[in-house]
């Protein structure tokens, strides 16, 4: 408590005396007591004491407390592996909230030499999580023989703030360029190398002369201002007085600083007079000196002072080069180190006083040996934030603390722990038997195994017998009892109250049950209170319901419900009375016990029960008709009449008469087809007894003849003479003429000589010899009428057995006496058997056989099938037929 106090007064003092100190308003971009300091916020947006106003950040390449600190990031050239754009682009974008997980090394290489102090990290993880797992290298210097790689026997790493690392590294050599690697550099967001502070702004200056007071004061090389022209009132300048001393110019530091690097501005012109300057600096008796070797002159020159180990007071510049006399004129001078402050303070002034056992380092306050526990931040002046404690405030206050605060060194909950857990750092849960805030009230006694909720107190393991959940100290409900109050009263008690802890009735039993526990029903055979009473001894097993006495298994055969006392009522039996005598019982009357007809059955049904219908086809009493000649066999069991009609060939409702001639079929509704001769068919199949009239075929004479066929039953065939084989179906008359060859009526005989073609309607031409001509193609027989002018035709017929052009091609051998036209090839006389007109090369197609196939196979050979030159079947009969020729006179008797 005494070090909070102290810190608390410290950080008042303080502030009172900032208050103060920078109550003197500065030009605009300077801030400081003396306005020493430039403002380095972009636009240069920074307060009175140096903060960057609200949405501002550091200008590129400066960072640090009040961004003080040169960065040399962005003066070095990155090399990433893995490299991206976007990755580069995060790293130098000055946005300390833009991170990425790409990176696997980071290389940083300068194109000039810089002497490494300090270096800042930022990641996206928690600084302490993470700040061991960086790997720093540092690569030697450009002018060193040897490119070496090596890293810091003294370095030293701090935590700056929850997200931020410094890597401090006292070297003191030059370096060319640094690596990062390990598994933290997927986490980076910012990386920041220290060039150092100027600690040149606005210090007391002198020269050795001044050549305008106005325009060349020697303040100008401390103004921080870099322009290099002289006119523009920004340079220094001697009037080149000295007669035995070179001129001078001369900075003086109100505090002892560390400085590694010297930045010399050069005017635009007359650049050759610098050229050899010399630089001193002292601090009380320690003196150092460096000369300027350069071979041209230059704008601006950068002295490394890498061995720089001792603090410095006082920085003098010299000119040594004449030209047209010796001058002296600096555009500005810039000097890169760290302020050398007391022990335990820091600051750009050294003003501010650190939080730590021993050193804490100049520039941002952290003890060199890490914050006290409790503490963080500049200084380490800052307690944990909220919520957290501990070293580096890496812990997190429990969840379970009160208000989620604790005591930022020991994380003890300062308002005790939340209900359910143990103090003092509220993270363990409450032993058992307790519960509530800070474990403090213990488990009802009536919780079962004293077990209970650590945070509402309910009984885990529910209540012992007698006591309702969740806290267990109220007993059960009336009508309730045993653990956790979940059974029920039984509902043989009386008003259904019982003891709470045993169940057992207390005002004694309902009717039905047996004292004295009332959970037992009558012993068998018993009911009523007290189970006094006996069941009937018509109930079935001999039990019945113990509080009415009905018997609950039902009653023996023959007796009414409910309590089996009274037998059946007639029309009933069976037990408990409940099956209907049959109705087809006489009389309705049936046994009481076994619902046997005992008067005997109706007309139709099958003794003892009556229940059965006669079987199929029977009817009567006991059944011992049978069903006439009805369709299915089917008639009523009680009257004998047909239900579905009759089979074919009987009629009337009982299908005893056959039927009338003339009809036909199931109860003789159907006429015999008129086109059976006499218009007689049998009875049953409708097939015409006596065959059928000229045209029509067997045996229901209801298809009319095949084509090629005619007369009764279809059984004569067309003349092969007849056009297409068509003729009249009931006179055989060719109905559609003859084929070319023959005249009509009958198609019987050729055409007459002159005469030829269909039904010899064409005449033979004029100039055949005799108009004779063939009867079918109308080509002339003989030789032709030799025509005038021309050369005879025809002048010679083709032998016998030959024609065509020069009677080259021999007449069919199946042509009747191998004669054919002379001009066609057509067989004159007609075909052997089994060949088709007209020129007898081709076979009868199937189902024609005979002379010029003129005849049809028999209707009744199998599939139409017979031999083209005798008509016999080839194949078979059809059923009832008998071979050669399947014909009428061969039908099996």
């Amino acid at each position: 408590m005494e070090t909070k106090c102290t810190m608390l007064s410290a950080l008042t003092v303080y502030i009172i005396l900032s208050v103060i100190t920078y109550s003197q308003a500065c030009d605009n971009g300077w801030f400081g007591r003396k306005c020493e300091y430039k403002c380095r916020c972009n636009a240069n947006r920074c307060d009175r004491t140096g903060k960057c106003l609200e949405g501002n950040s550091c200008q590129p390449g400066w960072f640090g407390p009040f961004c003080q600190y040169e960065d040399l990031v962005i003066k070095g050239q990155l090399k990433l592996i893995q490299e991206s754009e976007s990755v580069r682009d995060l790293l130098l974008d000055g946005d300390d909230n833009t991170c990425h997980n790409e990176l696997r090394s980071l290389n940083i290489l300068w194109t000039s030499e810089y002497v490494f102090t300090w270096m800042r990290i930022i990641t996206d993880k928690p600084a302490a999580e993470i700040i061991n797992k960086f790997t720093l290298r540092f690569q030697s210097a450009l002018t060193s023989k040897n490119n070496k790689v090596f890293s810091c026997p003294k370095e030293k790493r701090v935590v700056v703030g929850s997200k931020t690392m410094d890597i401090f590294c006292d070297n003191n050599i030059a370096i060319g360029g640094i690596s990062l690697a390990g598994e933290g550099i997927q986490t980076l967001c910012s990386v920041y190398v220290s060039g150092g502070r100027n600690l040149a702004l606005n210090q007391y200056t002198i020269q050795s002369s001044t050549l305008n007071p106005v325009k060349s004061k020697s303040s100008n090389a401390v103004d921080g201002n870099t322009d290099n022209e002289y006119d523009h009132n920004s340079c220094t300048h001697t009037n080149n007085t000295e007669k035995v001393t070179l001129p001078f110019w001369r900075v003086h530091f109100k505090t002892a600083i560390l400085a590694n690097r010297f930045v010399l501005y050069n005017r635009n012109i007359h650049k050759e007079r610098l050229m050899g300057f010399q630089i001193k600096t002292s601090y009380n008796k320690n003196l150092r000196t460096y000369k300027d070797k350069s071979l041209m002159p230059l704008d601006k020159y950068t002295v490394l002072e890498p061995r720089q180990a001792s603090p410095i007071r006082i920085l003098e510049v010299k000119a040594t080069t004449d030209s047209d006399g010796i001058y002296l004129s600096l555009c500005e001078v810039e000097v890169y180190g760290e302020r050398v402050c007391p022990s335990k303070r820091f600051g750009l002034d050294c003003d501010r006083k650190c939080h730590c056992p021993s050193l804490c380092f100049a520039n941002n306050g952290v003890c060199t040996s890490g914050c006290p526990v409790g503490y963080q931040g500049e200084g380490c002046l800052e307690a944990c934030d909220d919520y957290k404690w501990g070293k580096d405030c890496l812990h997190h206050c429990s969840t379970q603390c009160n208000r989620g605060i604790c005591d930022k060194v020991t994380g003890h909950c300062l308002h005790g722990c939340q209900s359910g857990y143990r103090l003092p750092l509220c993270t363990q849960e409450c032993d058992n038997g307790w519960w509530g805030e800070n474990c403090s009230r213990s488990c009802h006694v009536n919780c079962q195994n004293l077990s209970c909720h650590i945070q509402t107190g309910q009984c885990l393991d529910g209540c012992v017998p007698g006591f309702k959940p969740p806290m267990c100290h109220e007993v059960c409900d009336v009508g309730t009892w045993g653990k956790d109050c979940t059974n029920l009263c039984d509902a043989s008690c009386l008003n259904q109250t019982c003891h709470s802890q045993t169940g057992q009735c207390k005002t004694g039993c309902k009717a039905g049950f047996k004292p004295p526990t009332c959970n037992e029903s009558c012993d068998p055979g018993t009911w009523g209170e007290s189970c006094i009473h006996s069941c009937s001894p018509n109930c079935k097993g001999l039990s019945c319901d113990g509080s009415t006495g009905h018997c609950n298994l039902g009653c023996q055969k023959g007796y009414k419900l409910p309590f089996c006392i009274e037998e059946c009522d007639k029309g009933f039996w069976g037990e408990n009375c409940s099956f209907l005598c049959n109705p087809n019982c006489k009389e309705n009357s049936c046994d009481i016990e076994t619902g046997e007809c005992n008067k005997g059955c109706k007309r139709g049904f099958l003794a003892p029960q009556c229940i059965k219908a006669c079987e199929h086809g029977t009817w009567g009493d006991h059944c011992m008709w049978t069903c006439p000649s009805c369709y299915n066999s089917s008639c009523d069991s009680e009257t004998g009449q047909c239900l579905q009609g009759c089979i074919s060939g009987f009629k009337t409702v009982f299908c005893a008469q056959e039927c009338d001639a003339g009809w036909w079929g199931p109860n003789c509704a159907q006429k015999c087809n008129s086109r059976c001769r006499e218009k007689l068919c049998s009875s049953q199949t409708g097939e015409c007894k006596l065959g059928c009239q000229k045209g029509y075929l067997p045996p229901h004479c209801s298809k009319a003849c095949e084509p090629g066929q005619w007369g009764g039953n279809c059984l004569q065939l067309c003349k092969s003479t007849c056009k297409n084989w068509s003729c009249n179906k009931e006179t055989g008359e060719c109905d559609l003429g003859c084929v070319p060859g023959y005249k009509m009526p009958d198609c019987t005989h050729v055409c007459d000589n002159g005469t030829w073609g269909d039904n010899c309607s064409s005449q033979c031409a004029s100039k055949c010899i005799g108009r004779l001509c063939d009867k079918t193609t109308g080509l002339c027989n003989q030789e032709c009428i030799t025509l005038r002018g021309r050369k005879p035709v025809c002048t010679k017929a083709c032998d016998i057995g030959k024609w065509g052009s020069n009677c080259t091609k021999s007449c069919s051998s199946n042509c009747k006496d191998k004669l054919c036209s002379s001009r066609t090839g057509k067989c004159l006389l007609g075909c052997q058997p089994g060949f088709k007109p007209p020129y007898c090369r081709e076979e009868c197609d199937p189902g024609t056989w005979g002379q010029e196939c003129a005849k049809f196979c028999n209707i009744n050979c199998k599939n139409f099938s017979c031999n083209r030159l005798t008509g016999h079947c080839t194949k078979g009969c059809n059923t009832g037929y008998n071979r050669p020729y399947c014909s009428d006179e061969d039908k099996q008797i």
